[in-house]
């Protein structure tokens, strides 16, 4: 057992923890709290090292439950790396552990990962089988094995395809996973609308069986009301179902329940009535209730504000193996003055961290990325356990890791980190725009208007006017004319909201006829609100309307003050048409010495119209001696850039 240094808590917070210790006393003394302790006990061993310390652990655990015993001995003899004879053995022992259904999916998993690792190529189709069964009872870590050996060849992701597709039919578990791996872009959809169907399939699976009584499908079916998931979302529905399954006595349900009144209802009741809830769980035999308990404690939520009642909570709920409170108290080490308690915290940390909890593996990362009191920042290992906490699947973690990667809408893993983040509850409008023109495009992943409209409007629905106008920019990609008209309607809320592009929009809509009559003193008055509002590109658009007289008298002096304002702006088109403007005299005097000036600032931005422009200034003598090795080099950058008219020049050069 875990000891904590007492000290460092004031004298009435150690008094409570003695006496919550004595308050649990007559649990710790049943056969289940001798069992968790013996795992604990094994888990602490392995991870030393300590082989004769885990076998007495081992022996112990024995007497009290065999499979959990065979499946910690399978665990010590892959551990030690004892040979063939103790792989031999450990697979045995984990054939033992699958017979009871507590411990089954852990074994199934190791077995699993045995075969894989060391059964070569017959053993993978029986492995995987193993893995989606471990995977469909909830085990994460079967999960993670799965996501792992499903980059290794088609012909896993072909294989695992039918699996699933064949399980799907009958399990919702099943159903949810496929989608997984359709939305991160690692299975391929057989149509558009396969991922839909298979939503729609998981709540009419999961209906069906609340609806027959089943205590874990009236948790999932209220889980899908909040999320969304297959139906419509419905906090009402959720709410009453999450109600239904904590009265038919699910603490899973208990918990989650209590959350919702805490997040959805703002009457100071509610925080109370989660609070009896919690309590009730804890009753119940709900370990994770007590950690609950102890932060209503801490935070005062449905009780007065009781530090020393919520370290006692923390302290019972650790002796009973808890890894979230282990993180608890370590964020109370790590209040301590001066990093007194710093090296305690990290110690606990560790070890939840040990035990896979991804809480601690990004409190771990935030430790060590920018330094606590007590503790130096070491990048390297913030590195590690940001990984960690993303590999466990630390919504938090997951956003940031996708966040930081969100720049580039075509990278996978930016899509596979985003999916997953806004899967586990992230409303970032960053990652649901990401997520929404991926579907959109269908580069990462198979386009799907339906899911890209869905995050649009998901980001909408939070105040984002540049999801509107995506997805107004959608509907004119389907073409018919009742998605055109609602898309200017859109563009037009998106305009009024301050997306400034929407104008643009608007006024090309106009120019060029789409869904709506062409009307060029209608597309300058959008370009012109566009300018007005600030908008760089709409500038430049006034601008060619003035330079042509597309809609108004053409004013050469108009159109080159508009491309100064964008150029102001950054705009490297704009450069390139001011460029233009000194370099023929069109509204300004004949300045070759500022035409390249503008010209140098817009290649530098790395536009590629802006380099192939500036090489045909070099080429022209009229603007100076002809420089053909810089034009060359830039037509070459702008070629590497698929730019279509520097690849045409340099074919003729």
């Amino acid at each position: 057992m875990t000891k904590l240094r007492l000290s460092l808590f004031s004298a009435t917070a150690a008094a409570t923890l003695v006496g919550a210790a004595a308050a649990y006393g007559l649990w710790a003394a049943s056969p289940g709290a001798r069992t968790a302790r013996a795992e604990v006990g094994v888990r602490r061993a392995l991870a030393r090292g300590d082989w004769l310390a885990t076998g007495r652990q081992i022996a112990t655990l024995r007497s009290l439950d065999p499979e959990r015993a065979a499946l910690a001995e399978a665990r010590l003899l892959i551990k030690r790396e004892t040979g063939p004879q103790g792989l031999v053995k450990a697979q045995s022992l984990l054939l033992a552990a699958m017979r009871d259904p507590e411990t089954r999916p852990q074994a199934q998993t190791r077995y699993a990962v045995l075969l894989l690792d060391r059964g070569g190529l017959a053993q993978r189709k029986p492995a995987l089988e193993m893995l989606v069964q471990a995977s469909e009872a909830g085990s994460r870590s079967a999960r993670l094995a799965l996501a792992e050996n499903l980059e290794i060849n088609e012909g896993d992701q072909r294989a695992l395809a039918r699996l699933y597709t064949r399980a799907s039919r009958e399990s919702p578990t099943a159903a949810q996973r496929l989608e997984e791996l359709y939305a991160q872009g690692r299975l391929k959809p057989r149509s558009l609308n396969e991922s839909t169907d298979l939503r729609r399939r998981y709540f009419e699976l999961t209906q069906a069986a609340a609806r027959r009584g089943e205590i874990s499908a009236v948790y999932e079916l209220a889980s899908a009301y909040e999320r969304g998931y297959g139906v419509e979302r419905d906090i009402g529905l959720a709410e009453q179902w999450y109600r239904e399954a904590a009265r038919r006595g699910s603490n899973r349900a208990r918990l989650r329940y209590a959350a919702y009144l805490r997040a959805h209802v703002k009457d100071p009741q509610a925080a109370k009535q989660a609070h009896a809830m919690l309590e009730q769980a804890a009753a119940e035999g709900s370990v994770q209730a007590i950690v609950e308990l102890g932060h209503d404690f801490m935070f005062g939520r449905g009780v007065p504000r009781d530090p020393a009642a919520a370290n006692a909570r923390y302290y019972a709920a650790m002796q009973r193996g808890s890894a979230s409170a282990k993180v608890a108290l370590a964020q109370v080490y790590l209040g301590q003055p001066a990093g007194a308690g710093a090296q305690e915290a990290l110690r606990l940390l560790g070890e939840a961290a040990e035990q896979n909890n991804s809480s601690a593996s990004f409190r771990l990362y935030k430790i060590y990325s920018g330094g606590v009191p007590g503790v130096a920042a070491d990048p390297v290992l913030a590195a590690r356990y940001l990984q960690s906490a993303v590999d466990l699947g630390h919504s938090t973690a997951i956003e940031q890791a996708a966040i930081a990667r969100a720049a580039d809408p075509g990278d996978p893993q930016a899509f596979r980190w985003a999916i997953r983040a806004v899967d586990a509850g992230s409303d970032s409008i960053k990652l649901l725009l990401l997520l929404g023109d991926a579907y959109a495009a269908g580069d990462v992943v198979g386009r799907d208007p339906e899911r890209a409209l869905g995050f649009y409007r998901r980001a909408g629905a939070r105040g984002s006017a540049q999801a509107v106008r995506a997805e107004a920019r959608l509907y004119f990609s389907l073409g018919d004319p009742a998605s055109r008209s609602l898309a200017l309607r859109m563009l037009q809320k998106a305009a009024a909201g301050g997306e400034t592009l929407a104008y643009v929009d608007l006024g090309r809509a106009y120019a060029s006829g789409a869904g709506v009559p062409i009307s060029a003193p209608t597309a300058v008055k959008y370009f012109a609100q566009g300018a007005a509002a600030g908008d760089p590109v709409a500038m430049v658009e006034l601008g060619r309307s003035y330079a042509t007289g597309y809609g108004v008298n053409r004013d050469d002096l108009q159109a080159a003050a508009e491309y100064r304002r964008a150029a102001d702006l950054g705009d490297a088109q704009a450069m390139a048409l001011l460029a233009y403007c000194y370099e023929h005299g069109l509204g300004l005097d004949r300045d070759p010495g500022q035409a390249r000036g503008w010209l140098q600032r817009g290649t530098a931005t790395g536009d590629s119209e802006s380099a192939y422009w500036y090489a045909l200034f070099l080429l022209n003598p009229e603007n100076g001696a002809p420089n053909p090795g810089e034009a060359r080099r830039l037509l070459t950058e702008a070629s590497n850039k698929r730019f279509k008219p520097a690849i045409a020049l340099l074919a003729r050069l």
